[in-house]
């Protein structure tokens, strides 16, 4: 049966609306859905013996020192919320472990005491069952390890702070939705693809311990790091392996303070109860937005560098 040629605009307008909230077959991939998350811990405690050996001064110098050599100062950014009406085209998910210990052993020196550290990173799965093959898929896998150059251990170490950077990032469905195609402008039949991921990954450390003076600190922040992804061409598989191969070893935005041990007591090797501090109690919240729609989310925004400089030396006692 032949349609009127009066219906025939009115047909293309509802294919259009139609073709216009369809997604892509990689995309809003959510059946059978498994969150899954490891902490890495290192076969050794982390080693500072191949560092060359650092002039003696003042702490207050040398990070004055670290900080005209480029000390990686990420100030924690504010990220602008989702509008209510992009909801649609977001997914959220996050995973968060906890009672874990930052050294492999106690330390009988000091509360921050870098010594021994066995943690050596974190690792977020995301895996999906599609109700076809009924077996179960990695949609998304990102690994973050503890940040080992030799600046980065300096930085530790003189001012007891740690980054993270990703190792691996292996991106196979997205769980947002992802429109195929849009309508481009009003009473015309004009397609685009949009075929891009954003992506937003914040980690964020917190330790509980109890100083010296017995004041009891639990599930305090120690700080958070953002990895802002935009444009993942999720769509074109060797154009998203290349995305990927270029983001290993990207260093994470912001960086953590050293888990703190808790002041307590130890058996000495002469089976003495002495004074020492702990293992460094530590929980991990790591959080993923995705969304395929274009300017979701603005890029972070940090305090500018004059006021983070200022506020620095304040928040490691180093006045």
């Amino acid at each position: 049966m032949k349609l009127p040629k009066t219906l025939q605009p009115l047909l293309a307008l509802l294919y259009l609306f139609a073709s216009a909230c369809t997604s892509l077959p990689v995309a809003n991939k959510t059946a059978g859905e498994r969150l899954e998350s490891k902490i890495l811990k290192r076969a050794q405690p982390l080693d500072f013996s191949a560092l060359d050996v650092q002039e003696e001064r003042s702490r207050g110098a040398l990070a004055l020192a670290l900080l005209g050599k480029g000390l990686p100062i990420a100030v924690e950014g504010i990220k602008t919320l989702i509008r209510k009406d992009q909801e649609k085209y977001t997914a959220s998910y996050q995973q968060v472990k906890s009672n874990l210990y930052f050294y492999d052993k106690p330390s009988a020196i000091s509360s921050l005491d870098p010594q021994n550290i066995q943690f050596g990173g974190l690792e977020l799965t995301r895996y999906i069952t599609p109700k076809k093959t009924k077996q179960e898929e990695v949609a998304l896998r990102m690994r973050f390890e503890l940040a080992d150059d030799p600046q980065s251990l300096y930085n530790l170490l003189n001012n007891s702070l740690f980054q993270l950077r990703l190792s691996e990032l292996d991106l196979n469905y997205a769980k947002a939705k992802i429109p195929a195609a849009r309508w481009y402008m009003p009473w015309t039949l004009i397609y685009a693809n949009n075929d891009k991921l954003n992506l937003d990954i914040a980690i964020t450390f917190y330790a509980s311990w109890i100083s010296e003076q017995g004041q009891i600190h639990n599930n305090e922040k120690l700080g958070l790091a953002l990895l802002t992804l935009r444009d993942i061409p999720i769509n074109n598989p060797q154009a998203l392996e290349n995305y990927q191969n270029k983001l290993r070893n990207t260093t994470l935005d912001g960086y953590f303070y050293l888990v703190p041990r808790s002041a307590g007591s130890y058996v000495s090797a002469n089976k003495e109860i002495a004074k020492g501090f702990g293992q460094g109690v530590y929980s991990v919240d790591i959080s993923v937005t995705e969304s395929g729609r274009e300017k979701f989310v603005n890029r972070i925004i940090f305090d500018n560098v004059d006021d983070a400089l200022d506020k620095l030396p304040k928040a490691l006692n180093l006045q």
